[in-house]
């Protein structure tokens, strides 16, 4: 049976229900074990927000606009991030509530090593759509 309401995006969300299933085994237990931890897709999308806006100086309300999450959850993703070693937490001078948070060194490693393979399992032939 043809998908209908998909209609000429068929291909497109074939793509993104692959790439859903390619980061649900980034964080398999063997990838956890060798790396001490692993991520939920949205723990994924916030480090990403983070190390897109780290020239930038966002504020934590940003980001959280910014990739549409409430606020307490957000603040929950940063605290585990922080705890894994791949984000740091600075206060605006002036304004402790005002955080801004950037990506550690080990955090732009994983980040990087980690969104080159997405590119190559998925999103390369994605992106060629």
């Amino acid at each position: 049976m043809k998908l209908e309401w998909m209609g000429r995006y068929r291909e497109l969300i074939g793509l993104l229900s692959k790439y859903v299933n390619i980061f649900a085994n980034f964080g398999s237990k063997a990838v956890a074990e060798k790396l001490g931890f692993r991520l939920t897709s949205q723990q994924w999308q916030t480090l990403e927000c983070i190390v897109e806006y780290e020239d930038e100086n966002k504020n934590m309300m940003f980001m959280t606009n910014s990739i549409g999450l409430k606020k307490s959850t957000f603040s929950k993703f940063i605290k585990v991030l922080v705890n894994y070693g791949l984000v740091e937490r600075y206060q605006q001078k002036g304004n402790r509530k005002d955080i801004v948070l950037k990506p550690s060194e080990k955090g732009r490693i994983y980040y990087k090593d980690r969104s080159k393979i997405l590119l190559e399992l998925v999103w390369k032939e994605a992106f060629a759509v």
